[in-house]
Protein backbone atom coordinates (compact mmCIF):
# COMPACT_ATOMS: atom_id res chain seq x y z
CA UNK A 1 0.00 0.00 0.00
CA UNK A 2 1.59 3.64 -1.05
CA UNK A 3 1.73 6.39 1.96
CA UNK A 4 0.59 9.48 0.46
CA UNK A 5 2.19 12.92 1.23
CA UNK A 6 -0.51 13.44 4.09
CA UNK A 7 -1.14 10.17 5.78
CA UNK A 8 1.83 10.54 7.58
CA UNK A 9 1.37 13.80 9.18
CA UNK A 10 -2.27 12.76 9.63
CA UNK A 11 -1.52 9.53 11.41
CA UNK A 12 0.83 11.50 13.87
CA UNK A 13 -1.72 14.37 14.95
CA UNK A 14 -4.07 10.97 15.70
CA UNK A 15 -1.32 9.51 18.10
CA UNK A 16 -0.43 12.39 19.53
CA UNK A 17 -4.19 13.35 20.23
CA UNK A 18 -4.70 10.08 21.73
CA UNK A 19 -2.22 10.49 24.00
CA UNK A 20 -2.63 13.90 25.38
CA UNK A 21 -6.14 12.51 25.90
CA UNK A 22 -4.39 9.87 28.52
CA UNK A 23 -3.00 12.67 30.70
CA UNK A 24 -4.88 13.53 33.38
CA UNK A 25 -6.18 17.36 33.84
CA UNK A 26 -4.27 19.60 36.37
CA UNK A 27 -5.99 19.45 39.26
CA UNK A 28 -7.50 23.26 40.44
CA UNK A 29 -6.94 23.90 43.74
CA UNK A 30 -10.01 24.82 45.46
CA UNK A 31 -11.16 28.70 46.37
CA UNK A 32 -11.25 28.77 50.57
CA UNK A 33 -13.88 31.31 50.57
CA UNK A 34 -13.61 33.38 54.20
CA UNK A 35 -15.77 35.78 56.12
CA UNK A 36 -14.97 39.60 55.46
CA UNK A 37 -15.13 41.75 58.62
CA UNK A 38 -14.70 45.56 58.44
CA UNK A 39 -12.97 47.17 61.50
CA UNK A 40 -15.13 48.94 63.46
CA UNK A 41 -13.08 51.57 65.12
CA UNK A 42 -15.53 52.73 67.77
CA UNK A 43 -15.49 49.61 69.45
CA UNK A 44 -11.69 49.01 68.65
CA UNK A 45 -8.08 50.27 70.51
CA UNK A 46 -4.90 50.68 68.80
CA UNK A 47 -2.34 51.61 71.95
CA UNK A 48 1.07 51.52 71.55
CA UNK A 49 3.92 52.37 74.53
CA UNK A 50 7.23 53.19 74.77
CA UNK A 51 9.79 52.96 78.36
CA UNK A 52 11.01 56.85 79.51
CA UNK A 53 14.08 57.04 81.05
CA UNK A 54 14.33 53.53 81.54
CA UNK A 55 11.64 53.81 84.40
CA UNK A 56 8.52 53.64 83.38
CA UNK A 57 6.14 53.17 80.80
CA UNK A 58 4.37 55.62 78.24
CA UNK A 59 1.26 54.74 76.56
CA UNK A 60 -0.41 55.68 73.53
CA UNK A 61 -2.95 55.45 70.99
CA UNK A 62 -4.31 56.11 67.57
CA UNK A 63 -7.64 57.41 67.14
CA UNK A 64 -8.43 57.29 63.87
CA UNK A 65 -7.75 53.52 61.67
CA UNK A 66 -9.82 51.33 59.26
CA UNK A 67 -9.53 48.03 57.82
CA UNK A 68 -10.54 44.54 57.89
CA UNK A 69 -9.94 40.96 58.85
CA UNK A 70 -10.77 38.24 56.58
CA UNK A 71 -11.29 34.91 58.98
CA UNK A 72 -12.44 31.38 59.59
CA UNK A 73 -12.12 29.94 62.93
CA UNK A 74 -11.70 26.34 61.19
CA UNK A 75 -9.34 28.00 57.89
CA UNK A 76 -7.10 30.27 59.85
CA UNK A 77 -4.70 30.16 57.12
CA UNK A 78 -7.02 31.33 54.28
CA UNK A 79 -7.54 34.76 56.38
CA UNK A 80 -5.86 37.70 56.23
CA UNK A 81 -5.34 41.18 57.79
CA UNK A 82 -5.17 44.87 56.54
CA UNK A 83 -5.02 48.01 58.73
CA UNK A 84 -4.62 51.68 57.71
CA UNK A 85 -3.64 54.13 60.82
CA UNK A 86 -3.98 57.93 60.36
CA UNK A 87 -0.62 59.50 62.08
CA UNK A 88 -2.20 62.25 62.81
CA UNK A 89 -4.60 60.92 65.22
CA UNK A 90 -1.92 59.85 67.47
CA UNK A 91 -2.73 60.56 71.36
CA UNK A 92 -0.63 60.26 74.78
CA UNK A 93 -3.06 62.67 76.62
CA UNK A 94 -1.07 65.68 76.45
CA UNK A 95 -1.42 68.31 73.67
CA UNK A 96 2.23 69.34 73.81
CA UNK A 97 3.57 65.82 73.99
CA UNK A 98 1.38 64.58 71.20
CA UNK A 99 2.17 68.23 68.83
CA UNK A 100 6.18 66.97 69.05
CA UNK A 101 5.04 63.64 68.25
CA UNK A 102 3.82 64.76 64.69
CA UNK A 103 7.09 66.24 63.73
CA UNK A 104 9.57 65.10 61.65
CA UNK A 105 11.42 63.72 64.97
CA UNK A 106 8.86 61.22 65.59
CA UNK A 107 6.48 60.18 62.88
CA UNK A 108 6.62 63.17 60.74
CA UNK A 109 2.85 62.93 59.67
CA UNK A 110 2.80 65.72 56.99
CA UNK A 111 5.15 63.69 54.94
CA UNK A 112 3.60 60.16 55.92
CA UNK A 113 0.19 60.67 57.17
CA UNK A 114 -0.27 56.80 56.70
CA UNK A 115 0.89 53.57 58.65
CA UNK A 116 -0.39 50.58 56.87
CA UNK A 117 0.29 46.92 57.96
CA UNK A 118 -0.43 43.69 55.70
CA UNK A 119 -0.19 39.99 56.20
CA UNK A 120 1.46 37.72 54.39
CA UNK A 121 0.64 34.69 56.13
CA UNK A 122 -1.82 33.37 59.13
CA UNK A 123 -0.58 30.80 61.09
CA UNK A 124 -3.29 28.79 63.13
CA UNK A 125 -2.69 27.30 66.81
CA UNK A 126 -4.66 25.92 69.64
CA UNK A 127 -7.70 27.31 71.33
CA UNK A 128 -8.52 30.59 69.34
CA UNK A 129 -4.67 31.84 69.24
CA UNK A 130 -2.72 32.38 66.02
CA UNK A 131 0.27 33.96 64.70
CA UNK A 132 -0.39 37.19 62.01
CA UNK A 133 2.79 37.45 59.76
CA UNK A 134 2.88 40.52 57.88
CA UNK A 135 4.23 44.21 56.70
CA UNK A 136 4.62 47.63 58.48
CA UNK A 137 5.07 50.48 56.51
CA UNK A 138 6.24 53.30 58.80
CA UNK A 139 7.65 56.48 57.46
CA UNK A 140 8.12 55.47 54.23
CA UNK A 141 9.89 52.30 55.61
CA UNK A 142 8.28 48.85 55.55
CA UNK A 143 9.44 45.74 57.70
CA UNK A 144 8.70 42.52 58.68
CA UNK A 145 6.78 41.26 61.62
CA UNK A 146 5.32 38.89 63.60
CA UNK A 147 1.92 39.62 65.59
CA UNK A 148 0.84 36.91 68.49
CA UNK A 149 -3.31 37.07 68.05
CA UNK A 150 -6.47 35.42 68.99
CA UNK A 151 -9.87 35.02 68.09
CA UNK A 152 -11.97 36.23 70.89
CA UNK A 153 -15.70 34.85 69.36
CA UNK A 154 -18.25 35.69 66.50
CA UNK A 155 -21.71 36.58 67.40
CA UNK A 156 -24.83 37.40 65.98
CA UNK A 157 -26.46 40.49 67.86
CA UNK A 158 -29.92 39.77 66.44
CA UNK A 159 -29.91 43.80 65.85
CA UNK A 160 -29.67 45.25 61.84
CA UNK A 161 -27.82 48.05 63.38
CA UNK A 162 -25.14 45.99 65.26
CA UNK A 163 -25.52 43.33 62.77
CA UNK A 164 -22.67 40.16 63.17
CA UNK A 165 -19.65 40.39 64.92
CA UNK A 166 -16.02 39.34 65.68
CA UNK A 167 -13.22 39.87 68.18
CA UNK A 168 -9.61 39.71 67.73
CA UNK A 169 -6.73 40.60 69.99
CA UNK A 170 -2.95 41.06 68.84
CA UNK A 171 0.14 42.17 70.36
CA UNK A 172 3.82 42.55 68.64
CA UNK A 173 6.58 44.21 69.41
CA UNK A 174 9.64 46.33 67.08
CA UNK A 175 12.28 48.54 67.30
CA UNK A 176 11.43 52.11 65.97
CA UNK A 177 15.17 52.53 64.87
CA UNK A 178 14.68 50.10 62.01
CA UNK A 179 11.94 53.00 60.54
CA UNK A 180 14.05 55.81 60.78
CA UNK A 181 12.58 57.00 63.96
CA UNK A 182 15.80 57.17 66.05
CA UNK A 183 15.05 60.60 68.09
CA UNK A 184 15.74 60.21 72.29
CA UNK A 185 16.97 56.89 71.95
CA UNK A 186 21.55 57.24 72.26
CA UNK A 187 20.68 59.60 75.60
CA UNK A 188 18.43 57.28 77.15
CA UNK A 189 15.31 59.74 77.32
CA UNK A 190 13.03 57.47 75.18
CA UNK A 191 13.38 53.09 74.37
CA UNK A 192 13.83 51.82 71.15
CA UNK A 193 11.07 49.18 71.54
CA UNK A 194 7.86 49.87 71.30
CA UNK A 195 5.16 47.61 71.88
CA UNK A 196 1.82 47.72 69.96
CA UNK A 197 -1.52 46.50 71.26
CA UNK A 198 -4.44 45.97 68.70
CA UNK A 199 -8.42 45.05 69.95
CA UNK A 200 -10.51 44.78 66.88
CA UNK A 201 -14.10 44.35 66.78
CA UNK A 202 -15.09 43.69 63.16
CA UNK A 203 -18.79 43.80 61.74
CA UNK A 204 -19.54 40.78 59.01
CA UNK A 205 -19.60 41.96 55.69
CA UNK A 206 -22.29 41.10 53.27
Amino acid sequence: MKTSFYTVPLLATLCLAAFESRIPAPATTPVVEVETFKVDAVHSSLLFKVRHLGVSEVWGRFNRFSGKVMFDADKVAAGSVELEIDANSVDTGDAGRDKHLRTPQFFNVKQHPKITFKSAKLNPGKDGAFEVEGELSLLGETRKVKAAAQFLGRKDSGSPRFGTRAGFSAKFTFKRSDFGMKYAIQNGMLGDEIEVVICVEGVLQK
